[in-house]
């Protein structure tokens, strides 16, 4: 992939054109790149994380257990999970605030369910994003220490950037363009900003995380001057992504039996392509199409400026046929169900997956799922771009072969989900 203008420059040590600093709007900035005299894996202490325009507002006011990772030229600031604590000088900021973050997420040292905090206010909640992570490649970003937003892939050592605004009611946060959350945030102020752990710094509600570089803006902000320091921030850190992937499904899309509990082939997915794409897993364990269909329409797409190319895979229909209803019946839940997708994104590529074997099925429920892939091969370019036909593979044609089934004789080992990775990625590749 492209590594972009931004981090040409980085490479080569020429400055970029736009600072925030310029911008009266930017009440604070901490930038890893302004750290000096500090060798990689050295303790960064308050006095050498400086405000990013080195005038602003000094140095922080107190730092522990910080340490500083060159990381190539993309210098960053390392949170360990479970001490480690930086905190800003007063801040006077009121209502109608926007902050950025970039950072990256390192996984979970401590207890893993409890919200990690990347910022918070001097008190608890006070202006918060924090993040519940139960597997390092996904997590929920939430506002203010409340409900954990939907689900969104945070792939591990890759730099993610944050764009929150607090407003009240008309608050909002977004991860990588995809919004994840629209609410109310409570917090009306910031006297100081905790960094790494909640404002209180409770025990283990740390987080393990690099940040990179953190801005935070009063109301004076314009729009055109947010979308200034989004395009500086996508630039300086490669942050746009190429592909947006959506895997939508039932409990084989989910990834049950597989090692990570939330993986299966989405997950393999995303190895696969590292940074050259996002691959958000929307699979939920036992629903039909229709309910497959019902989901999707209750996500947040993500913004297509920030990618080039949002890709759909659906893949459904066993659970309807085990349920007894026909292969015609469950192949129009699937011709509505793209359809749908299609009047949602109409740039949208779209992918649909033949229905595999299964252990339990009956003559009668087998002779349904043959004739659902019948009328999925004659009828697939009329409501998708692209057709896998999973059934083609010997590897996935036998339930009881232990090797790519579990033994459910419904579900895949690790093993079986890569060969479908294996299948789908191609088709992916091939919209460019």
């Amino acid at each position: 992939m492209s590594w972009g203008a931004g981090y040409a420059l980085l490479k080569s040590g020429v400055a970029a054109a736009f600072s925030p600093g310029s911008l009266t709007g930017v009440k604070y900035w901490l930038n890893a790149g302004s750290i000096t005299g500090v060798a990689d894996g050295g303790s960064v202490t308050a006095a050498k994380w400086v405000d990013g325009s080195l005038s602003v507002k000094g140095a922080l006011a107190s730092a522990t257990g910080l340490i500083y990772r060159a990381n190539g030229g993309q210098p960053a600031v390392e949170f360990d999970g479970t001490a480690s604590v930086a905190v800003s000088p007063t801040v006077s900021i009121a209502a109608n605030r926007r902050v950025f973050v970039v950072f990256k997420s390192l996984g979970v040292n401590g207890s893993g369910l409890n919200p990690h905090y990347i910022i918070d206010g001097a008190a608890l909640n006070q202006g918060a994003i924090n993040y519940s992570n139960s597997d390092i490649e996904y997590a929920g970003i939430g506002l203010d220490g409340g409900s954990v937003a939907q689900t969104v892939c945070i792939q591990q050592n890759k730099p993610s950037l944050i764009d929150a605004v607090f407003n009240g009611a008309s608050s909002s946060l977004q991860v990588d363009g995809q919004t994840v959350q629209a609410g109310t945030s409570t917090a009306s102020t910031y006297t100081a900003i905790t960094i790494g752990a909640p404002g209180n710094q409770l025990a283990g509600y740390f987080t393990n995380i690099q940040v990179l570089e953190l801005i935070v803006c009063d109301s004076t902000l314009t729009a055109p001057q947010a979308t200034q320091i989004r395009t500086y921030l996508n630039s300086k850190y490669s942050l746009v992504t190429p592909k947006a992937i959506w895997c939508l499904g039932d409990s084989l899309t989910y990834g049950t039996n597989a090692v990570n509990p939330i993986g299966g082939y989405p997950s393999q997915l995303q190895a696969a392509y590292g940074m050259a794409a996002s691959v958000l897993n929307y699979g939920v364990a036992g629903t039909t199409v229709a309910q497959i269909d019902a989901n999707s329409a209750t996500y947040n797409d993500l913004d297509p400026k920030y990618f080039t190319r949002s890709v759909y895979v659906g893949w459904g229909g066993t659970n309807d046929i085990q349920a007894g209803t026909s292969g015609a019946t469950t192949h129009a839940s699937l011709v509505t169900m793209f359809n749908n997708r299609r009047a949602a994104m109409p740039t949208e590529k779209l992918v649909v997956v033949t229905c595999m074997a299964r252990g339990p099925f009956t003559g009668a429920q087998e002779t349904e799922r043959l004739a659902l892939n019948t009328l999925i091969r004659a009828n697939w370019a009329t409501y998708a771009n692209a057709l896998v036909d999973v059934t083609t593979d010997a590897r996935l044609q036998t339930p009881t072969n232990t090797t790519y089934f579990a033994g459910d004789t419904i579900h895949l080992t690790d093993a079986g989900y890569g060969v479908v990775m294996g299948m789908v990625k191609p088709v992916i590749d091939g919209f460019g």
